[in-house]
């Protein structure tokens, strides 16, 4: 949903706090802020500084590829319960 890298993050998906308003949006491009300067996170900085944007993106997605997926813990017990069977 969001990522950081140093001193910028990026939005990938923004929603509202507990089912409040407003609705869940997916960002494409991504919103890009510069917590330094804007900790609020009032001003997207993607269109001024693409490469900055880009950078950020790239290491999102070198981390996420870093992940290993899992089975999840509901499957894996289902299949414990029907091999004890």
């Amino acid at each position: 949903m969001a990522f950081r890298l140093g001193r910028h993050k990026v939005h990938f998906v923004t929603f509202g706090a507990f089912g409040l308003p407003p609705q869940r949006e997916e960002h494409d491009p991504p919103l890009l802020y510069d917590l330094v300067e804007d900790p609020s996170e009032n001003f997207d900085l993607a269109a001024e500084r693409p490469e900055v944007l880009a950078k950020v993106i790239a290491a999102a997605r070198d981390l996420q590829a870093s992940f290993v997926q899992a089975t999840p813990v509901f499957d894996r017990r289902v299949e414990i319960e029907e091999a004890s069977r």
